[in-house]
């Protein structure tokens, strides 16, 4: 009786140290888990007096863990304001000065692997030769009369290609002249401009700022250089 158990016990032990060694061996195959590939996006260069570039990272290939999180940070430059976009992938910045700004993002997964990537943002002045020329967008209506804002969605491609824009004027329906519309930030020339416009996302926005929209539909010109 004591034999049985002593075999019995004995080849417990063996399929024990069997299992054990199998385990051992398939744990030692599995590849161990890969940070996630971050993107921060092509070098670029946008031409004053557009000052707005979003900021989009992205991760490619396959992946062990979800991303948690993107962490984005400025390497050289002019300081700039990093904002968060509507996409957590994403900022928003607003450079207001020619020169060379570099910027960081860095991808962590749930596994707590990260990888990062840097994106280069140049910022110049356009040099247009003498051709010049205009686009008028008309009766425009207001996407969001709360705000005084009116859209005007892709409007690049109401320009030329290759073309660097100069200037933005407004025209009311009440006055019918044709009236400067300030680039966003220009505040050390105009600290209280009567309209402002920004660019983001193709989407060209104009503000009234404290001007009543008198049920109007306004004209919008844009100038040109090539």
């Amino acid at each position: 009786m004591k034999e049985n158990v002593s075999l019995r016990i004995m080849i417990i032990v063996g399929f024990l140290l069997i299992f054990a060694a199998c385990k051992k061996d398939i744990m030692s195959h599995q590849p161990l888990p890969k940070p996630p590939v971050v993107h921060a996006g092509k070098d670029t260069v946008i031409y004053l007096p557009f000052s707005s570039y979003d900021m989009k990272g992205s991760v490619k290939g396959e992946m062990d863990s979800w991303i948690v999180s993107y962490t984005w940070r400025q390497l050289t430059g002019p300081p700039v304001d990093i904002v968060m976009f509507t996409n957590f992938s994403s900022r928003a910045v607003d450079i207001k000065m020619v020169g060379d700004y570099e910027f960081e993002v860095t991808a962590t997964d749930g596994r707590g692997l990260s990888s990062r990537d840097t994106v280069k943002v140049t910022v110049a002045v356009p040099n247009c030769s003498s051709r010049k020329g205009e686009t008028i967008i008309i009766s425009l209506p207001w996407n969001y009369e709360w705000t005084m804002e009116l859209n005007i969605y892709d409007f690049l491609s109401y320009l030329p290609s290759e073309t660097y824009l100069t200037n933005i004027y407004i025209k009311r329906d009440a006055s019918g002249v044709w009236e400067t519309v300030a680039p966003y930030y220009w505040s050390s020339s105009n600290p209280n401009p009567s309209y402002q416009w920004e660019y983001g996302n193709g989407i060209l926005a104009v503000y009234a700022g404290k001007n009543n929209t008198e049920d109007d539909t306004p004209d919008v010109k844009i100038e040109y250089c090539y």
